[in-house]
């Protein structure tokens, strides 16, 4: 049994991120935690664990006890990762090593497991992950999803009594989130499982309980009795926002012909994609596929093989013509900040700054370091500070990633806002269906069994990728 009674918690003394939280999680149970992005759920995670007041150098008054172990004590603290395996919200931030291989290795070598043992888990986990063929391949070259696939191997490969799954399903295709609901569902009452979601869909037929964390404080749980209420509540999650805008330009900004791309070998051919000026264009595909790889091929970070891109009729031959008009926002947010506090990052946008304070919703962390914010506000902020350099098109890697339903509804209409008030096109890749039916113009679907990219029907993909996760 997992039991805590946490007065206040935190990371810098005197700011707390919780506050009067208790509650038990009982064994072989799975519970879900929601609540608004910097709500506090990661921190009580990272509380329960041990991790924020042993390696992160923050503080908790109060008590917590992990299967009569006390997370909070130095010494049992070394003990608590053999009994837990966590994905964190932030694969970049977890792993360690070169390759898959080697990263769950490393968990397993760590906890004392022999050599023969480790290659056999270590081959069961790939396989159980869909990435035994890329075992060693460079951690730099997989995708997001990928990694995120990674992390979720290394976590369980040592079979633990309690797995936490942080923000589980972002940056993952559909095909991903099925293998983790495959996996909630297969250890469901074998384990002990806590899942941080912001998709409550995708887990809710598998939960026990869910809490709902607000300001660092349990505001409300459910029991299983109460299934249809939630069902009315996590409704929203499927409201039609209708925010795609009929106010597209006749005027072709891009257009790519027979573009071949990849890094030391072709992996996509023949792409011919179009864009109009304040169009939204939507680019799916399955982790891996080759999403990113075209976005960077896009803003001159590669070059492709064969094939040419166009910007206004005109092939742009050198590197710094593409990044005149395009700016890649990733799907990392932490690569585009620069400063100190939040606020002094928004200052950087000399004539744009009263715009980005005003379209920054959180103003009570504008002194805090843009590293230490929830990912949801980080991911926010490093979408507002691609605004500061003021090219034609935007390329947003996963926008959505770790965004409450509300501040996911913000983020479309905030999106759409830009496109009005700036006269910008956007260029998005995604594993979101919201994303798609909220914001996309016309859509995009790389098809990995064939390795080509051909314009797709907006629902034909979406019916596509909910019958691949859902299944």
């Amino acid at each position: 049994m997992i039991s805590f009674n946490i007065r206040s918690a935190g990371y810098v003394v005197g700011k707390n991120v919780l506050k009067n939280l208790s509650g038990e999680i009982e064994d072989h149970t799975t519970t879900m935690i929601i609540g608004r992005s910097g709500g506090g759920k990661t921190t009580l995670i990272l509380a329960l664990t041990g991790i924020l007041t042993n390696l992160l150098e923050g503080w908790v008054d109060g008590e917590i006890i992990l299967k009569q172990l006390d997370p909070l004590d130095p010494e049992d603290f070394k003990s608590i990762p053999k009994i837990v395996g966590a994905v964190l919200q932030d694969p970049d931030k977890q792993i360690s090593m070169p390759t898959p291989w080697d990263e769950i290795s490393f968990v397993l070598e760590n906890l004392g497991y022999p050599p023969e043992e480790i290659d056999r888990r270590v081959s069961q986990m790939l396989r159980e992950a869909g990435l035994e063929h890329k075992a060693f391949h460079e951690i730099e070259k997989l995708s997001g999803g990928e990694k995120r696939r990674v992390t979720y191997a290394a976590s369980v490969a040592h079979d633990p009594e309690i797995i936490i799954l942080d923000e589980p399903t972002a940056s993952v295709d559909p095909w991903g989130i099925k293998t983790l609901r495959d996996f909630v569902r297969r250890y469901r009452g074998e384990k002990t499982i806590i899942v941080i979601e912001h998709k409550p869909d995708y887990f809710i037929d598998y939960v026990d309980k869910i809490i709902r964390i607000e300001n660092g404080m349990i505001k409300e749980v459910y029991k299983p009795s109460e299934r249809d209420y939630l069902e009315k509540k996590f409704s929203e999650y499927d409201q039609d926002l209708s925010c795609v805008s009929k106010t597209v330009s006749n005027n072709k900004i891009l257009e790519t012909k027979d573009l071949v791309i990849g890094y030391d070998k072709p992996i996509l051919k023949d792409i011919s994609i179009e864009l109009y000026e304040k169009e939204i264009i939507v680019i799916t595909g399955a982790n891996g596929s080759g999403k990113t790889t075209l976005m960077k091929t896009l803003i001159g970070w590669l070059k492709p093989f064969d094939g040419e891109i166009k910007i206004y009729g005109r092939s742009m031959r050198k590197r710094k013509d593409l990044l005149k008009t395009f700016f890649y926002i990733s799907q990392q947010p932490d690569y585009m900040f620069l400063s100190n506090t939040v606020e002094n990052e928004l200052r950087s946008g000399r004539g744009l700054s009263e715009d980005l304070f005003n379209m920054f919703p959180w103003k009570n962390i504008l002194k805090e370091n843009p590293y230490k914010i929830s990912f949801g506000q980080r991911r926010w902020l490093s979408i507002l500070l691609g605004l500061v350099y003021q090219r034609k098109i935007l390329v947003i890697d996963e926008p959505s990633a770790g965004l409450d339903p509300d501040l996911y509804k913000d983020l479309v209409r905030f999106l759409m806002s830009l496109v009005d008030k700036y006269n910008i096109s956007l260029i998005i890749s995604t594993h979101d269906p919201r994303i798609i039916r909220d914001l996309a113009h016309r859509v995009y679907h790389i098809d990995h069994v064939k390795n080509k990219i051909m314009e797709i029907d907006k629902e034909k993909i979406l019916k596509m990728m909910y019958e691949a996760a859902m299944s």
